[in-house]
């Protein structure tokens, strides 16, 4: 979601931005001209395809349309270390679904065995893939959200039991068989459901 925008300050910032043509901090200086940090934040989250073919972020424009890096010749580091994909970087640059992956692994590994078991992997696997990973960072961030997926980590439920509900609810339904942990998971589901879909229906603890 982008940021909204302050007043205008023509007296500190007397230069316009070459693309909204607003008087604010200038950030970047591109072949189109200096770019302010709205216009900044808006170009490394701006995915297409090329007029040249190539799919991913496109912060340049040419003809006042969006162009990858290598035809507009803006210099812009969007390229993931751990997965390789153009996006913007969160993290260590890293993108968003990297660390999203990331930080739900560390959670649901067992800190006995340092491994993940096979019915919870399915969990990460699915917040991983999820459609807007941002939505799952602002979740997966919260301090009870954390808890509650630490205990699934020291305490699995029965992978007989739970593959197959543990599988719906990675696909944002309720796991209603979890033996030992379905309050606590229908708690997880139901808030990670919410914020997936950009409401604002996360409960409190």
């Amino acid at each position: 979601m982008a940021r909204p925008k302050k007043r205008e300050d023509p007296q500190r910032w007397p230069i316009r931005c070459a693309r909204c043509d607003g008087h604010y901090e200038l950030v970047a200086s591109w072949p189109d001209g200096s770019i302010c940090g709205y216009c900044y934040q808006a170009a490394k989250r701006t995915i297409g395809i090329c007029a040249c073919g190539h799919e991913g972020v496109l912060p340049g424009l040419i003809d006042d349309r969006p162009a990858c890096r290598r035809c507009s010749g803006v210099k812009l580091n969007v390229d993931c270390v751990t997965c390789g994909a153009e996006a913007e970087l969160y993290s260590g640059g890293r993108c968003q679904r990297c660390v999203l992956g990331a930080t739900a692994q560390r959670l649901l590994t067992d800190p006995d065995t340092g491994l993940i078991a096979p019915q919870l992997q399915v969990l990460v696997d699915a917040l991983t893939a999820m459609h807007r990973p941002n939505s799952g960072l602002t979740w997966i961030r919260k301090p009870h959200v954390q808890s509650v997926l630490r205990e699934l980590a020291g305490h699995p439920p029965s992978p007989m039991r739970c593959l197959t509900s543990c599988r719906q609810a990675a696909r944002l339904t309720t796991c209603a068989t979890c033996s030992s942990s379905t309050v606590s998971f229908r708690h997880v589901t139901r808030d990670w459901r919410g914020s997936n879909h950009g409401r604002s229906r996360l409960s409190s603890g």
